[in-house]
């Protein structure tokens, strides 16, 4: 019983870390899409929208009791996360077009995730 409950719980984890490969994957292809088009564009608009939402969950998560990872591991992916969301609103006012410095950080994150 207590190795099935750990290889479901390994498993779970597992999916998790697939899905959050898949939704940074998402977030990757929008941005580079948006960084393409031009300002104020649809597909800029769905792509900071989209990547702002992904990072706020992240963060929330994060930042929740429930979430075992070092504590070292969570404050740089926070502080990563606060880079993600000040550049994108950086680009969305006009005051930045740094749509591949976030691709390239978004794409280190989701290279890590094991």
């Amino acid at each position: 019983m207590r190795q099935y409950y750990h290889e479901t719980i390994q498993e779970s984890s597992i999916e998790c870390r697939k899905r959050e490969h898949w939704i940074l994957d998402r977030s990757i292809s929008l941005l580079s899409i948006a960084h393409k088009s031009l300002p104020n564009s649809k597909q800029a608009v769905e792509a900071l929208f989209y990547t702002s939402r992904v990072w706020v969950v992240f963060i929330q998560d994060l930042v929740s009791e429930d979430n075992h990872l070092p504590q070292e591991v969570k404050l740089n992916l926070i502080s990563i996360g606060l880079w993600v969301l000040k550049e994108c609103e950086r680009i969305r006012r006009n005051k930045s077009n740094s749509y591949q410095d976030i691709i390239d950080v978004i794409s280190i994150v989701r290279d890590g995730l094991k």
